[in-house]
């Protein structure tokens, strides 16, 4: 039985890579990185350097780096729809000026005043500590540029229970990638990564249909 992924650049692989020095890397070595060296449990299955099975009923994930150039990546909760007030500018504070802070109370996101556009995430988009997708095993941080200043993000190696759902949201330039990617642990402990958008507009399109009967 496999119960070890890794989920990278939004795709499910068996298994969880080991390195020549026979521990599993979360996050990178240098400047503004942190590198966890993780060794290979007892009672496990290794297969061509790579672990495949751990005895425990939970999924085993290594969720890598996932920002996008100049960006970064948090989890999240589960998208399911449009934010409703997408696009609309938050609530004046009393007199002619926008609030220093406003949190949409649909998808969750923050906006300031000096934020000129008002994009919505996919909803809802309340961001979750690695502690509550599952256990957390190791946590590292990978970064971009030889200064680690120019973008970057965190890498999880946790287990997680059946049954879990979460998303990855990232940011900065991902030339066509997705925004949002939905992961779901399925109930044989599978995990299944969609694009968190494509479901929603096929969603929307699949209701339009319905509305012209």
């Amino acid at each position: 039985m496999i119960n070890c992924f890794t989920i990278h650049g939004g795709r499910v692989k068996d298994g969880i890579a080991i390195a020549d020095d026979g521990f599993i890397h979360v996050g990178e070595s240098g400047r503004s990185r942190k590198l966890v060296l993780v060794p290979v449990p007892e009672r496990s299955i290794v297969v061509e350097k790579r672990l495949m099975s751990v005895e425990t009923p939970m999924t085993i994930v290594l969720i890598r780096d996932h920002s996008g150039y100049r960006g970064s990546w948090r989890l999240a909760a589960f998208a399911t729809h449009r934010c409703s007030l997408d696009g609309q500018k938050p609530p004046l504070s009393g007199g002619s000026e926008w609030m220093p802070q406003y949190e949409c109370p649909d998808c969750g996101e923050v906006f300031t005043a000096l934020d000129s556009q008002f994009r919505h995430p996919a909803a809802p988009a309340r961001k979750l500590a690695a502690s509550e997708v599952g256990i957390v095993i190791a946590e590292g941080e990978c970064a971009q540029g030889r200064a680690g200043y120019a973008g970057g993000g965190p890498e999880y190696l946790v287990a997680v229970k059946p049954a879990t759902f979460f998303s990855i949201r990232r940011s900065g330039r991902l030339y066509g990638g997705s925004t949002a990617l939905n992961v779901e642990i399925a109930a044989d402990g599978t995990p299944i990564v969609t694009d968190a958008w494509t479901t929603i507009t096929t969603t929307e399109a699949r209701n339009a249909w319905r509305a012209i009967w």
